[in-house]
């Protein structure tokens, strides 16, 4: 489970919590089912206009995101790579074959598959490339609901707060008490429109934006990696050519470090 997405809800809505009631708010000032029936119900129902049935149905691979996606390793990723480039050029490049049901990263798998069929590396490096184009575009779509989500829900609280200061203004002839409190009520619309978009749907959708982003990162090494195996490139040359030393500097990773910890881990599974 990612930790900073469910700590950074947790951290949000507490903040908010805390400071209302500090400001004299109770719960049930704050807690108005018609203000949710209007914000969720008119956002929610707004969404399933805007999208297809095709686009909906990934909403449970778009929370998946949200809350269980692990982190992208590119240096492992080259690491791999790199292992399976010098196994190509000892054993030959059939004995990869052998190798394909090992792979967790599925674009490494395919490219594999694509060797193992005799292609052109042209052809490989199109057919990887489109598939890394479709695996973006689907990831875009899952933004795209939360970011859709996140425009409509404040309008969404703005017309629920209207609606109640229309009921406000009906029954004005109230006393001052209870007329306040009907228009506290009539602005928690706003509060959960408003609330809702910046700190859940617009967060969300940012969070599988960067997750598209790092994993776009991760497919390009990938189809480049696959082309120089299959020319036989020198494993070192394709480290260097994949940016292997300038990426582990970014992420402040100590190389050697690396290395001495994957040879002992190594030794241990032997």
């Amino acid at each position: 489970m990612d930790i900073l997405s469910v700590g950074g809800l947790v951290l949000a809505f507490t903040m908010f919590i805390v400071a209302f009631f500090m400001e004299g708010g109770t719960f049930e000032s704050l807690l108005q089912p018609t203000s949710a029936m209007i914000v969720f119900g008119g956002t929610f129902g707004t969404i399933m206009v805007s999208f297809p049935m095709t686009e909906l149905k990934k909403l449970g691979k778009c929370m998946k995101i949200v809350f269980f996606n692990a982190p992208v390793d590119r240096l492992a990723i080259i690491d791999k790579l790199a292992e399976l480039g010098d196994k190509a050029r000892r054993s030959g490049i059939l004995s990869l074959e052998e190798e394909i049901p090992k792979q967790d990263n599925m674009l490494i798998k395919k490219g594999l598959e694509l060797i193992m069929s005799g292609l052109d590396k042209d052809l490989v490096y199109d057919a990887l490339s489109r598939q890394a184009e479709i695996d973006e575009k689907d990831l875009d779509a899952c933004a795209a609901i939360f970011e859709a989500a996140g425009g409509y829900s404040p309008t969404m609280g703005i017309i629920g707060t209207v609606m109640g200061m229309i009921s406000v203004l009906s029954n004005i002839s109230g006393g001052a008490e209870e007329l306040g409190h009907s228009i506290a009520v009539a602005f928690v619309a706003t509060l959960y429109g408003v609330c809702f978009a910046n700190v859940v749907y617009l967060a969300f959708g940012r969070k599988i934006k960067t997750v598209m982003k790092n994993q776009m990162a991760a497919s390009e090494l990938v189809v480049e990696g696959i082309v120089a195996i299959q020319a036989g490139e020198n494993p070192k040359v394709m480290k260097d050519k994949l940016g292997y030393e300038t990426i582990a500097e970014l992420e402040g990773v100590n190389l050697e470090a690396r290395a001495a910890a994957a040879k002992a881990a190594k030794q241990n599974a032997q």
